[in-house]
């Protein structure tokens, strides 16, 4: 338990590359309140979608990551029935919690159609990018730069301001993102959170608790759009990887 609350500060490029990174997301969401993007479609697709799912989420991690650092990184299914057993546990908690306050509120809840399952998943996937680039990532790279406790923070505040563009919602998400990171350092695993947890948090938050969300245009198509780049990627890294070790 000591070693989990000690501190660090061994800066290393890595370190910077995880911090410019993170700017960059930044960067590209505040883009999307520009009148450019947020009054095209196709300009969000390629902005929120294309460069910053898929390219930093995806491709950016999965690059940075050799084969040898997966379960470093949290990403093995080691200790799989435990971290599942955390993740669904702490998603009934939570949409015990979310559900009764929302009734409490006078919230109504979507109506459950063809249009809210292309939403919900839409949200899921852009899901992964969060939980690949800032609970993965730049959870480990900081957490070897500077200790755990100075990792969450960090993680959290650019979880939290890369929703510039979509939901700002800063200080919410701030702890919306503390609660995520503690759970994935201390279990080591992002299974931990990912999907049930994450999900149950991020669909009630954004299909009925926000009321600063901006829309989804056209979900399903992007959905699709998503899906094929990310399958696409994760193939060639894997094609990759199998090369590499028969050599």
């Amino acid at each position: 338990m000591k070693e989990f609350f000690k501190l660090k500060f061994y800066v290393t490029k890595e370190t910077l590359f995880a911090v410019l990174v993170g700017f960059l997301v930044i960067g590209l969401s505040l883009l999307m309140r520009t009148k450019v993007v947020e009054n095209s479609t196709l300009a969000i697709l390629i902005v929120r979608d294309v460069l910053m799912i898929v390219s930093i989420g995806v491709v950016f991690v999965l690059y940075s990551i050799n084969g040898s650092q997966l379960k470093e990184y949290g990403l093995t299914f080691d200790k799989g029935l435990r971290n599942l057993i955390i993740n669904i546990v702490l998603a009934v908690l939570l949409a015990f919690v979310m559900v009764s306050g929302l009734k409490q509120a006078g919230k109504e809840f979507v109506e459950l159609n063809s249009y809210t399952f292309s939403r919900a998943l839409y949200i899921i996937l852009a899901g992964i990018f969060e939980a690949m680039f800032f609970y993965t990532y730049q959870r480990v790279v900081f957490q070897k730069s500077f200790g755990n406790m100075p990792s969450i923070v960090l993680v959290s505040l650019f979880y939290s301001f890369h929703h510039a563009g979509f939901q700002p919602e800063f200080l919410k998400l701030f702890f919306v993102g503390l609660s995520f990171v503690i759970v994935v350092s201390i279990t080591k695993s992002i299974w931990s959170i990912f999907p049930f947890y994450w999900s149950v948090g991020a669909l009630l938050d954004v299909l009925v608790q926000s009321d600063v969300v901006s829309p989804i245009p056209i979900p399903f198509i992007r959905s699709i759009a998503i899906i094929t780049l990310m399958v696409s990627a994760f193939t060639i890294y894997i094609i990759k990887n199998k090369k590499g070790s028969s050599l």
